[in-house]
Order: structure tokens, then sequence, then C-alpha cells
């Protein structure tokens, strides 16, 4: 097959999917995609560009840095190196929690999956899948916007099925019933923000919960033992 035949063939499939998910994107709350990864061009269907703030710059399209531009700026990095990954042909498999910025300023949760799709003969590859803003709203703490106790034991129950090494610990804050008698329970939902965003600040690697009232834990695995107590 010569080169322009292959390009043409690989225009028409894109189109196909295009079409299809621009159709299906009727029948579901979640935004479906396509993303060319050599070509660095996004698509997204239903109402994702009326909630999230993508510029395109007049083009049809997006780039992968437009996207990464809404992404929350601690989750960006991880989200690269999955790309990286599905780039290497390490996995042809996305799925990843992580947190974009909607249009009013929000930072919401989100559940990214997908799967890559390579052209048999010119190796070109494809991302196509789902956001869901929706799939993790249970699964989230409404005051300090961590993980909760739902999804740290789903968590769990995923790293011990894989064996996967790291560290888990338990924190809690000393006296904040003592916080909340003497200043009032807004002085101590401040307090939980801020203890919330200091376990996230010291460690971008972990996933930090909470549990119930002043009850936090953290679940990393990028660290062994003992450069999990060096962190804490």
């Amino acid at each position: 097959m010569k080169e322009d035949e292959k390009i043409h063939t690989n225009e028409l499939e894109l189109k196909s999917y295009l079409r299809f998910l621009r159709d299906f994107s009727r029948c579901t709350d979640d935004y479906l995609y396509v993303i060319q990864m050599e070509e660095n061009k996004c698509w997204f269907f239903g109402e994702f560009e009326k909630n999230y703030n993508l510029t395109s710059d007049g083009k049809p399209w997006y780039s992968i840095e437009d996207y990464h531009n809404i992404v929350y700026s601690r989750d960006l990095m991880w989200l690269q190196k999955d790309f990286e990954r599905l780039n290497s042909g390490l996995s042809t498999d996305h799925n990843m929690d992580y947190r974009l910025v909607d249009r009013d300023g929000e930072i919401l949760w989100i559940n990214c999956r997908g799967r890559v799709m390579r052209d048999a003969e010119t190796g070109e590859m494809c991302l196509l899948g789902r956001v869901s803003d929706i799939v993790l709203k249970h699964k989230v703490d409404m005051l300090t916007g961590m993980f909760n106790r739902a999804k740290m034991l789903e968590d769990v129950k995923q790293s011990l099925h894989y064996h996967t090494q790291g560290y888990f610990v338990l924190l809690g804050i000393d006296n904040l019933k003592d916080i909340n008698i003497k200043h009032g329970r807004m002085a101590g939902d401040r307090e939980l923000k801020f203890f919330a965003a200091c376990l996230e600040e010291e460690n971008s690697s972990q996933k930090v919960y909470r549990l119930e009232g002043d009850v936090f834990c953290c679940l990393s695995s990028e660290y062994e033992q003992t450069e999990g107590r060096a962190v804490f």
C-alpha cells in the first residue's frame, strides 16, 4: 500500500470513530473522547466543552497541552507519565482517577478510561475512551476534596490483590473537638482542610483520604517502608 493510501485509510477510520462517538455521546452522561497521540489532537463530545474551559484557537480539535491546561496541577505529572507509558507501548489501557478544573474554577475528581487502537500497517495510535465526573462523587469527602473511606477500602483491596509495595499511614488531628467548642465548627473545618492540604503537599505521590471526623490516611505505592517513615 502506498503512503498516501495509508493516510487516506487512517483518515477514514478517524472520521468513523468521531462520527460514532458524536452520536453515542447523546446516550450517556460521560464525555467521550478520541486522542491522536502522534498528531497531538484531541476531540471531546457531550457537554465537555460547555463545562470545562478548553481553548483551541479556532481549530476543530484541541492539543494534548490544551487538555493538560485544565488538569489540576498536582495530578498532571501522573497523567503525563501514564501517557508516556501508552506511547511507549508498555500498556494499551488507560484508567486513572485525577482532578480537572471546571469553568467555575471548581476542582473535580474524574475517572478517565481509554484503550489504545493502533493501525495494523502504520502503527499510528488513537486513544478512545470516556471521562466521567460523576462516578467518583460518592467517593470524595465534600469538605476537604480528598477521597473518603469507601475509596480507601477500594484502593487498598486493589493494592493487596496486585501485591503492590508501598505504605499505609493513619493520622489524626489532636484536640479537634476542643477547637470546635472554643472557636466554632467553621474553625475546625478550616483545620481539616489545612491538614488535608499539608498531607498532599508533603508527598505528591501519595493518595490522601479522610476516613471520618479528624481521621485521615495516606496510601502510596512509590515508597518502601523506610522511605515512608522518612516522609512522616
